[in-house]
């Protein structure tokens, strides 16, 4: 079971959400082993630049018992909500660089790389991802087709 909580505004949003309320035991490997409540928070707040331009800085934090807090910090450049560009860097665990191209009124394609700077360098040292997105609720070119709806994009 999971539970979440979502705020947006036309400049910024905050969430929170909680994994595994119940705490299902996993029998199979062992008497006392069973999941572990996670909590998540994470905000960020879109702030205009010039000629079109916007950053949106954001962190996300999770939290689960007897694991370090983990932190997510980022910043995404973006043009016109047409493309953008970001960093990140995860407290635990890697460097991340995105990129994002918006078409057409709904569509947006995507790319991401970890680079790992933990431990775990030694047997992963990166991972890429291509991501493909559908909003019916975009605004992308104040086009009048499209459906107005809570959306922080």
């Amino acid at each position: 079971m999971r539970f979440g909580a979502w705020l947006t505004t036309k400049s910024g949003y905050f969430g929170f959400s909680m994994h595994n309320l119940i705490g299902n035991k996993l029998d199979e490997l062992g008497a006392t082993a069973k999941n572990q409540r996670h909590y998540y928070l994470t905000a960020g707040k879109k702030l205009k630049l010039q000629k079109g331009w916007t950053i949106i800085p954001s962190f996300m934090m999770a939290m689960t018992k007897n694991t370090p807090i983990d932190i997510h910090l980022s910043a995404l450049f973006d043009l016109d909500n047409k493309v953008s560009f970001g960093v990140g860097l995860r407290r635990t665990d890697a460097i991340t660089a995105q990129i994002r191209v918006k078409l057409l009124n709904l569509i947006s394609i995507g790319y991401s790389f970890d680079y790992v700077i933990s431990k775990l360098q030694k047997n992963m040292y990166q991972s890429h991802e291509i991501t493909m997105g559908f909003n019916g609720c975009s605004s992308y070119g104040g086009s009048s087709r499209t459906a107005s709806c809570a959306t922080f994009e």
